[in-house]
C-alpha cells in the first residue's frame, strides 16, 4: 500500500510491454535483445506533483528515466495464461491462432499484466494477462 497526503491505496499489478526490433519472430529473438517499458497504474487521485517529487527522492539510478505517460490499447484480445514465463510461447500461439481465425492483426505493442508475485510464487502458479491490441486484418 502506499500513501500521500492522508490518501491511502493499493498498488496494482505491475505491466509490461513488449517489442522486439528484428524481422524474425519475438521467439526467435534472445530475450536479452528485447525491449521493455514497465508501468504502474495510478489511481486517478494521484496528482502529477507527486510522481515528480517521488521520481527525485527515488534512490535507484534509473529514477531519472520514469515517465509518467497515458496511453490507449483500443480493441484487444487477452488471454490469462498460468504457468512459467518461459512457457507464454504456447498460450500466445493460441492467441495468435485466435486472431486469424477471426480475421484481426496486432495493432500495437504486446501487453502483460503480472498478477502474481514473482518472489512469493511457484514459477507453475504464476498468473499473467497476456493482452494484444487488435484490428480487422486487410
Amino acid at each position: 500500500m502506499a500513501a500521500r497526503n492522508g490518501r491511502a491505496f493499493d498498488l496494482p499489478p505491475l505491466e509490461g510491454r513488449w517489442w522486439v526490433e528484428d524481422e524474425r519472430s519475438p521467439f526467435d529473438v534472445p530475450r536479452e535483445e528485447w525491449h521493455w517499458h514497465l508501468f504502474l497504474r495510478l489511481p486517478d487521485t494521484v496528482e502529477d506533483a507527486w510522481y515528480d517529487e517521488a521520481r527525485q527522492a527515488a534512490p535507484h539510478p534509473a529514477a531519472p528515466r520514469v515517465q509518467l505517460v497515458t496511453y490507449t490499447e483500443g480493441r484487444c484480445v487477452q488471454v490469462l495464461h498460468r504457468g512459467a514465463y518461459a512457457d507464454e510461447p504456447r498460450t500466445l500461439a493460441r492467441m495468435d491462432a485466435y486472431l486469424e481465425q477471426e480475421g484481426l492483426t496486432g495493432n500495437g505493442l504486446h501487453h502483460e499484466v503480472y498478477l502474481s508475485d514473482v518472489r512469493e510464487t511457484d514459477p507453475e502458479k504464476m498468473r499473467t494477462i497476456l493482452r494484444m491490441p487488435v484490428r480487422p486484418s486487410v
